[in-house]
């Protein structure tokens, strides 16, 4: 419950820091689902057998790091550390 000595400002202000991790988590799985729909069509193309050749994996490659994938995969890796260091 909200302290009715708080101004408002004071208010709005907790409101937007909450909000930061809960947006960032939206914008990763934005992120990650547009990387799923980028590695179905690649994948599809693949075991269907009509892609098969190195430029579309390094077409493949391309795209994926365009959207955002080592910045995925150095979170991810940050992540596990943390929680190894931890153990």
């Amino acid at each position: 419950m909200d302290n009715p000595n708080t101004p408002n400002g004071d208010r709005n202000q907790n409101n937007q820091n909450n909000n930061t991790p809960r947006k960032q988590s939206f914008f990763l799985f934005i992120v990650a689902a547009l990387l799923s729909l980028l590695c179905v069509s690649y994948f599809m193309k693949t075991i269907s057998g009509s892609n098969t050749d190195e430029i579309t994996y390094n077409e493949f490659i391309q795209k994926l790091e365009a959207n955002g994938i080592n910045d995925i995969i150095a979170d991810n890796q940050a992540q596990f550390d943390a929680w190894l260091a931890e153990q």
